[in-house]
């Protein structure tokens, strides 16, 4: 073998070495390419799940905050309606005719029976009305069933519409704010269930 030849030889091998070098490192390229697609496309799925995920949340989250405030706004509606509906109680009151007072104001002032001297305060608005009336009317029906007696107070109210009572250190406080707040407590359940019970 010549020199030629076997120079021919080495180049060929090298050339056929350097071929399948450049071949496996093609396939290997392709290789590495499809699993950087296929390494891609997972990514887009998860990210487009994970965008998905997020995306129900928030609108879940959304929903849910405006039923949160949906509801706010209805309570808020009817705790005004309530609040007009004890206002005109409370305005009625005041509107009272003095004979219509006059019964309410004994039959409210019977129900405390006093168990020694009790004073009674009469609101700045009632300036008109019969207090020593009244006052004799309560002392007569309690008359021997209590131990102790009505009598109108000498310090003047600081209040309009009603009535306190000061027996020592009791105070009783039958103000017409004070008995539509109590009314209120009392009955609001109800008068809700009234008002917005559907049927």
């Amino acid at each position: 073998m010549a020199l030629s030849d076997l120079t021919e030889k080495i180049l060929a091998d090298a050339k056929a070495e350097a071929q399948k070098i450049i071949s496996d490192a093609k396939a290997e390229a392709e290789s590495l390419l499809a699993e950087a697609r296929a390494d891609l496309e997972a990514g887009r799925e998860k990210l487009g799940r994970e965008t998905e995920r997020i995306a129900r949340e928030k609108y879940t989250n959304i929903v849910t905050l405006a039923k949160i405030e949906a509801r706010n706004r209805t309570l808020l509606s009817r705790q005004k309606m309530i609040s007009r509906v004890f206002e005109r109680v409370r305005e009625k009151m005041e509107a009272m005719e003095p004979s219509v007072f006059e019964k309410f104001a004994f039959n409210l002032l019977l129900r405390f029976p006093p168990s020694e001297i009790t004073e009674i305060q009469m609101g700045r608005k009632h300036s008109g009305f019969d207090s020593s009336k009244l006052i004799l009317e309560l002392n007569r029906k309690i008359s021997g069933k209590s131990g102790g007696k009505f009598v109108l107070a000498s310090k003047p109210a600081d209040f309009d519409w009603g009535f306190k009572l000061f027996s020592g250190e009791m105070q009783v406080d039958l103000t017409f704010g004070s008995l539509v707040e109590s009314y209120r407590l009392e009955m609001e359940t109800e008068i809700s269930r009234i008002l917005f019970t559907k049927g």
